[in-house]
């Protein structure tokens, strides 16, 4: 009952609002309108309606930001460049392999000329003439030349087939003492004892030997060249 008097009361507000402000511009929610009344102790809230709460919408604020705007002209700051702590060590180079050097061809040896072989009477012509004597005591002197020689075969002795060392005596007919040359390596026709022979020899050495009956013997040795 209480409710249907709440309804009437705000009906008849309303009409009395209409009647003397005019038409309303804008439309406004009705009011709710309570009625308190004296409640008995013990009947609060026995069949009580419950008055509707208003919902308030919360004030939408903006959330503003903290950060401090960023100028287009100022400038970033560098970053710092960081310091490594350890200093790399540089890798070694590695070194070139060199080259295997081709190995030298070994040069054909060429064959030494043989001198073209002379003659007896171009040999002759082109050794030297000494003294027995002279050759005999200045021996080293004259080690290596050549010299002619005419003389007797005075002793033969064969070291090998067709080589042959011969004593030959240079003296002079008019002289009584021997003057005997030791002609070493001597090749060609086989000579006999007192054989006349020419030759050319080469000067090596003084050669001492041991003679059955005269003791020991010493003469000068020339190599036979021809």
């Amino acid at each position: 009952m209480h409710s249907a008097i709440a309804i009437v009361c705000m009906l008849a507000g309303l009409i009395t609002g209409i009647a003397c402000g005019g038409t309303a511009t804008e439309e406004q929610p009705p009011a709710i309108m309570t009625q308190s009344r004296d409640v008995p102790a013990g009947k609060e809230t026995e069949n009580a309606p419950l008055a509707p709460t208003a919902t308030l919408n919360p004030t939408y604020e903006p959330t503003r930001s903290t950060a401090t705007p960023v100028s287009k002209n100022t400038p970033v700051p560098p970053t710092a460049t960081l310091v490594p702590t350890n200093t790399p060590i540089p890798p070694t180079a590695t070194p070139w392999p060199t080259s295997t050097p081709a190995p030298t061809s070994t040069p054909i040896p060429t064959s030494t000329p043989i001198p073209p072989t002379l003659t007896f009477e171009e040999q002759k012509a082109n050794a030297g003439r000494i003294e027995y004597r002279e050759l005999f005591r200045n021996n080293e002197q004259y080690k290596g030349d050549l010299f002619y020689f005419k003389g007797t075969v005075f002793q033969v002795l064969e070291r090998d087939k067709g080589i042959y060392d011969l004593l030959i005596d240079v003296s002079r007919p008019e002289e009584w003492e021997s003057e005997d040359i030791y002609l070493w390596n001597y090749r060609g026709q086989r000579l006999l004892e007192k054989d006349i022979i020419e030759f050319v020899g080469k000067s090596i050495e003084l050669h001492t030997y041991e003679s059955v009956g005269a003791g020991y013997i010493t003469n000068p040795v020339c190599e036979f060249s021809i």
